[in-house]
């Protein structure tokens, strides 16, 4: 079976009329890649292909502004999550994944799929693992990816983590990779959201209609192990999951300098995006009160991320 298109997942769920006008913002950059310590199994060590899974929310989450009490798998498209609705999808991956096994006549599964929930309630994190997962069109079971979505209770956020992967070029291009949120319409067979995508070697992220005639840009190179996607709504911006260890910005809003003040006097790594998850300015400095000039910058919301002795931070600001 051919990895589906990113338009016949559509054909895939059943849904009604849906519409929430929720933004969503990305960022990308790397983390490194750990996988689940403590996790429970899906598959129960069960050789997979096409497999469907349910997994109950332990906390509030709202996709598209919507609550969802489960993350529910296309059973066609593990990597395809969607509600309990089935009216909003989380595409991790459009690759026709399977066991490692699948094509090998093995008898136990070689190609993990489990979750767990990490960190104190208000601050929790889902995180689902599809480990050294096989593709189906490989019939010798050499190729693997390693993947994890996980979801933030306080800030909503989702993260797409990409671990190592071992894929030849050309039978990675014919999987024809990307990831997005999307709002589902089976009666137009047409959906909208935030699709990243590949331009110039560069990810890309935009809102858009997708339909029949849709055309994205694929990957055309697997991301490096460590690559994150990041999709946070626009009521989080402002929202930090780990401790900022001693670091403020001001003025905010602004119009021409940012100061980024560094308690510590400790060296600090920070780069600036934009909301489509550019970076527009990456820097290194241990000052006490780094000024940043941005008066070459256009109006509009930026991000700050940053770390300072192993922890990251994030913080939004407005140039007026």
């Amino acid at each position: 079976m051919k990895a589906p298109q990113l338009v016949l997942i559509l054909t895939l769920l059943s849904t009604n009329l849906f519409s929430q006008d929720v933004n969503y913002y990305f960022e990308q950059f790397s983390h490194t890649y750990s996988n689940l310590n403590n996790p429970i199994s899906l598959n129960n060590r069960e050789i997979w292909d096409d497999f469907g899974f349910s997994i109950p929310m332990e906390f509030d989450f709202l996709l598209f502004g919507e609550s969802m009490d489960s993350i529910v798998s296309e059973s066609s498209s593990s990597t395809t999550l969607v509600n309990t609705e089935m009216n909003s999808a989380i595409l991790i991956s459009p690759s026709d994944l399977s066991d490692r096994a699948y094509n090998t006549d093995g008898d136990s599964s070689l190609s993990p799929i489990s979750y767990q929930v990490d960190g104190q309630i208000g601050s929790q994190i889902l995180k689902i693992e599809w480990k050294n997962a096989g593709f189906y069109e490989d019939e010798e079971g050499v190729y693997y990816t390693n993947l994890q979505v996980w979801f933030y209770e306080s800030s909503h956020m989702i993260e797409i983590h990409r671990g190592a992967s071992y894929i030849e070029e050309s039978f990675y291009l014919w999987e024809e990779d990307l990831c997005a949120l999307l709002e589902m319409d089976l009666v137009t067979q047409t959906a909208t959201g935030y699709v990243v995508e590949e331009v110039d070697g560069e990810y890309q992220f935009g809102f858009q209609y997708v339909d029949d005639f849709y055309d994205p840009n694929t990957f055309t190179q697997i991301p490096e192990d460590g690559t994150v996607f990041r999709f946070y709504p626009e009521y989080a911006i402002g929202i930090v999951e780990k401790e900022t260890v001693g670091i403020n910005l001001f003025p905010n809003p602004t119009s021409d300098y940012i100061t980024l003040q560094n308690k510590q006097n400790t060296k600090l790594n920070y780069k600036i995006l934009s909301v489509d998850g550019r970076v527009v300015l990456k820097g290194s400095s241990s000052a006490q009160n780094l000024k940043i000039d941005l008066r070459t910058f256009k109006s509009g919301m930026y991000i700050v991320r940053g770390s300072k002795e192993g922890i990251y931070f994030t913080k939004s600001f407005i140039i007026n």
